[in-house]
């Protein structure tokens, strides 16, 4: 079955309702690539086989050949494409039930701090 690889797509042979045609895997390197890097699939390595449908490609970069369509040199899939989503990067954590008191709020007399206050007023 020949399915489209970008991430979320869905559309293969037998679910193609706007019929559209599907495109090998560049061989050259920095190409694929790039074409990696916007269908959201890096560290992935392509089959030999593997495709992306013609829907994730601007009609600039398509050319009729009798019946069949083909990618001028160089194309991109830019279209409805994941690459927007970035990393979820983890945030440090922050124990939001001590409260730490404010300059003007401090007490006359000074407070013992633990040791996990004492880390948490550093990073302030």
């Amino acid at each position: 079955m020949v399915t489209c690889y970008v991430s979320d797509c869905g559309v293969n042979n037998r679910n193609n309702p706007e019929n559209c045609t599907f495109h090998r895997f560049p061989l050259d390197t920095i190409l694929r690539g790039k074409w990696l890097r916007l269908i959201g699939r890096v560290g992935w390595n392509p089959k030999k086989n593997s495709t992306i449908c013609s829907k994730h490609f601007p009609d600039e970069y398509k050319r009729k050949r009798r019946i069949n369509t083909v990618l001028v040199k160089g194309a991109i899939p830019t279209l409805f494409v994941p690459g927007h989503i970035k990393e979820r990067i983890p945030s440090s954590y922050i124990n939001r039930d001590i409260a730490l008191p404010s300059i003007s709020q401090a007490p006359e007399k000074s407070v013992q701090l633990t040791p996990r206050t004492k880390k948490l007023t550093e990073k302030i």
